[in-house]
């Protein structure tokens, strides 16, 4: 007997894994892939830090069932080594294969203080899409605690080509000098350029110089940073490097926020892009604390050769009239162009605290995910609904595969305490349907309706919560 799904079921508890890192979901041919962890409860080092140890998943996208599962890296034996979840990046390169670099810290010296008692690298590994390594383990960089400048932290990947570009986070002792760079690579991870990311002259200057995005497109880089350039009279500190595929500066552009007669704003720190491979920029933007009722989310359009020139854009308002202020999740991964229906999808959280991963009072909490086309011509906002006391925040959104639509990726915490609810990760097809195909084991939660109760012939189940709700107020402008 069929059973029949008339609303999205959450990916991630189907396939029972467990702690997984939804900011490396991929989706590549017909299968997810994604890392998770386990952790030692006996071995941990005097600071109650224990090893970890990082499996890579690949789940058969039609069940959400495991097909195999292999280490990627990591070791729960050696607590002198411990690989840190924070700064793993992993994307699919362009020939499809799974590249993973990583931070590793190793003990080097007990007499030095804490922060500089680590030697801390960055590593890669890699897979094909069966899971069979090609690099394994390999040590890119590392850098004493002694070091002027140590601590390198992997921050953005990308691929210029077949060459992945890398850039990372360095810091000095007090941890109120941090430098930006990026590393150049070949296939197997040789490094072919090491430098400094953004103008000299601002490198040189104390503060933070972060990278927060690099896009790729039409042989040139588009890099969006913090200070990456040197003050202006206006102490505007985000700006916008474009590079050819030798990583020289081609032109540099400041980045400050729109505000227009709609009194919408934004911080910039926040944005999302995506760059088209005409060399069109497309960003989403989440707003900052600002009044009930008005437009708490805007998507810009502009061309790679004059970033600043916005040709078009599209305000879409709040939820209610308790939704005045949006996040897009710290680390912004929610803009995507999905070339197979050549529409662009954005995903933000309403009720929340923008460039925080925490929800305003004890409101209701929304995922919204816009979707238009390249023009920017509206095709639909809806909201995933997470449920009573629970906020949700999307931190990571890819494009299918060979099909239409998105995953989105996120993370769930209680309301008012923001402990930690669990992973989602759902998939939305081009219409905005959360629909899922037949499947004769469907993890059925307390949320959803299983009905008609005897079934003859077809078995409905619906969400009691109407999980994906249809945007009633929108509002088109463009230039």
């Amino acid at each position: 007997m069929p059973l029949l799904s008339r609303a999205q079921i959450n990916i991630l508890p189907q396939t029972g894994v467990p702690h997984i890192l939804v900011n490396t979901f991929q989706e590549i041919g017909g299968a997810y892939y994604f890392l998770s962890y386990d952790s030692s409860v006996a071995a941990k080092d005097i600071f109650n830090n224990h090893p970890h140890q990082y499996l890579l998943n690949k789940i058969d996208k039609n069940t959400n069932s495991v097909m195999s599962a292999v280490v990627a890296m990591g070791d729960t034996l050696q607590v002198d080594s411990l690989i840190s979840s924070y700064g793993i990046q992993m994307k699919k390169s362009p020939d499809n294969q799974i590249c993973i670099f990583y931070r590793k810290q190793i003990k080097q010296d007990f007499s030095l203080p804490y922060y500089r008692q680590w030697k801390v690298g960055i590593y890669y590994v890699a897979f094909d899409t069966l899971l069979q390594p090609f690099v394994h383990d390999k040590r890119i960089l590392a850098m004493d605690g002694y070091a002027q400048m140590y601590n390198p932290i992997p921050s953005v990947l990308s691929f210029v080509g077949d060459n992945s570009l890398l850039s990372y986070d360095l810091s000095d002792t007090g941890g109120s000098y941090y430098l930006s760079k990026y590393l150049k690579m070949d296939a197997q991870a040789n490094i072919l350029a090491n430098d400094t990311m953004g103008v000299k002259a601002a490198m040189e200057l104390p503060g933070a110089h972060q990278v927060g995005i690099i896009e790729t497109a039409k042989n040139k880089v588009f890099v969006l940073g913090f200070q990456l350039l040197p003050p202006d009279n206006y102490n505007q500190m985000m700006s916008i490097l474009v590079l050819d595929t030798s990583l020289s500066i081609v032109d540099t552009f400041r980045h400050d926020y729109y505000n227009g007669s709609q009194g919408f704003s934004y911080f910039e720190m926040n944005d999302c892009v995506v760059l088209l491979k005409s060399g069109t920029v497309i960003e989403g933007h989440a707003s900052m604390n600002y009044a009930a009722n008005g437009i708490h989310s805007v998507i810009t359009r502009h061309q790679l050769n004059h970033p600043f020139q916005i040709d078009s854009y599209l305000p879409i308002y709040g939820k209610d009239t308790v939704d005045y202020s949006h996040s897009s999740g710290g680390k912004c991964d929610v803009i995507v162009h999905n070339e197979m229906d050549n529409l662009i999808y954005y995903a933000n959280s309403t009720h929340s605290l923008d460039y925080e991963t925490s929800c305003v009072g004890k409101n209701t909490n929304y995922i919204q995910i816009i979707c238009a086309d390249t023009n920017l011509n509206h095709k639909w906002t809806k909201y995933i609904y997470s449920g009573n006391n629970l906020c949700a925040i999307p931190y990571h959104v890819v494009p299918g595969y060979n099909r239409t639509g998105i995953v989105v990726c996120g993370s769930e915490r209680t309301v008012p305490n923001n402990a930690d609810a669990g992973a989602f990760a759902y998939y939305i097809n081009s219409t905005g349907s959360l629909s899922v195909p037949n499947t004769e084991q469907a993890f059925i939660r307390d949320r959803f309706n299983v009905y008609p109760n005897p079934a003859t012939s077809n078995v409905f189940v619906d969400d009691v919560f109407d999980k994906l709700k249809e945007q009633q107020s929108t509002q088109w402008m463009g230039a």
